[in-house]
């Protein structure tokens, strides 16, 4: 019975309760507590913070097209999430750390030159072509901290 209710029916309650569920009384504090607790597990589902790993596919390519052409490189995992790795990005970043193909280890990523790594991918895991260009696929393991790769693991057969 909500409160009103009750108020027209001449039944008088203490100030605090707001309704009878199953004849017991429920508080205004706890209908905050309760709101409270809604939004904080839906604000945690949203954030989704949860650490887990799983098996993801690294994709280079060569395009021949105008825009967006040349060799680019894609990660993807199961649920269709899909990044693509430009030059400079996070992702690359740490694509070319994981797998140091053609790389000296006494330069910074970003002075790296991305393009000699990308096609190194694709001569080091060989996949087909594309383009009349060798394309190179790769699936590993990853530890994933919400949408974000924080670090690549051992290689799947």
């Amino acid at each position: 019975m909500m409160r009103s209710f009750a108020e027209h029916m001449g039944v008088n309650w203490p100030p605090d309760w707001v309704m009878l569920v199953d004849g017991v009384p429920v508080t205004r504090q706890q209908v905050r507590e309760g709101r409270r607790q809604k939004q904080a597990d839906r604000m945690e589902r949203i954030r989704n913070t949860h650490t887990h790993r799983r098996v993801i596919r690294i994709t280079v390519r060569y395009f021949d097209q105008f825009f967006y052409g040349g060799w680019q490189a894609y990660v993807d995992w199961t649920g269709g999430e899909s990044h693509w790795a430009r030059r400079g990005s996070y992702l690359a970043d740490q694509l070319m750390r994981a797998f140091p193909l053609t790389l000296d280890a006494a330069f910074p990523v970003n002075e790296r030159d991305y393009h000699t790594w990308l096609q190194a991918f694709a001569q080091a895991y060989p996949s087909g072509k594309h383009d009349k260009k060798p394309r190179g696929m790769l699936k590993c393991w990853a530890t994933i901290h919400g949408d974000r790769i924080e670090e690549f693991g051992e290689i799947v057969p």
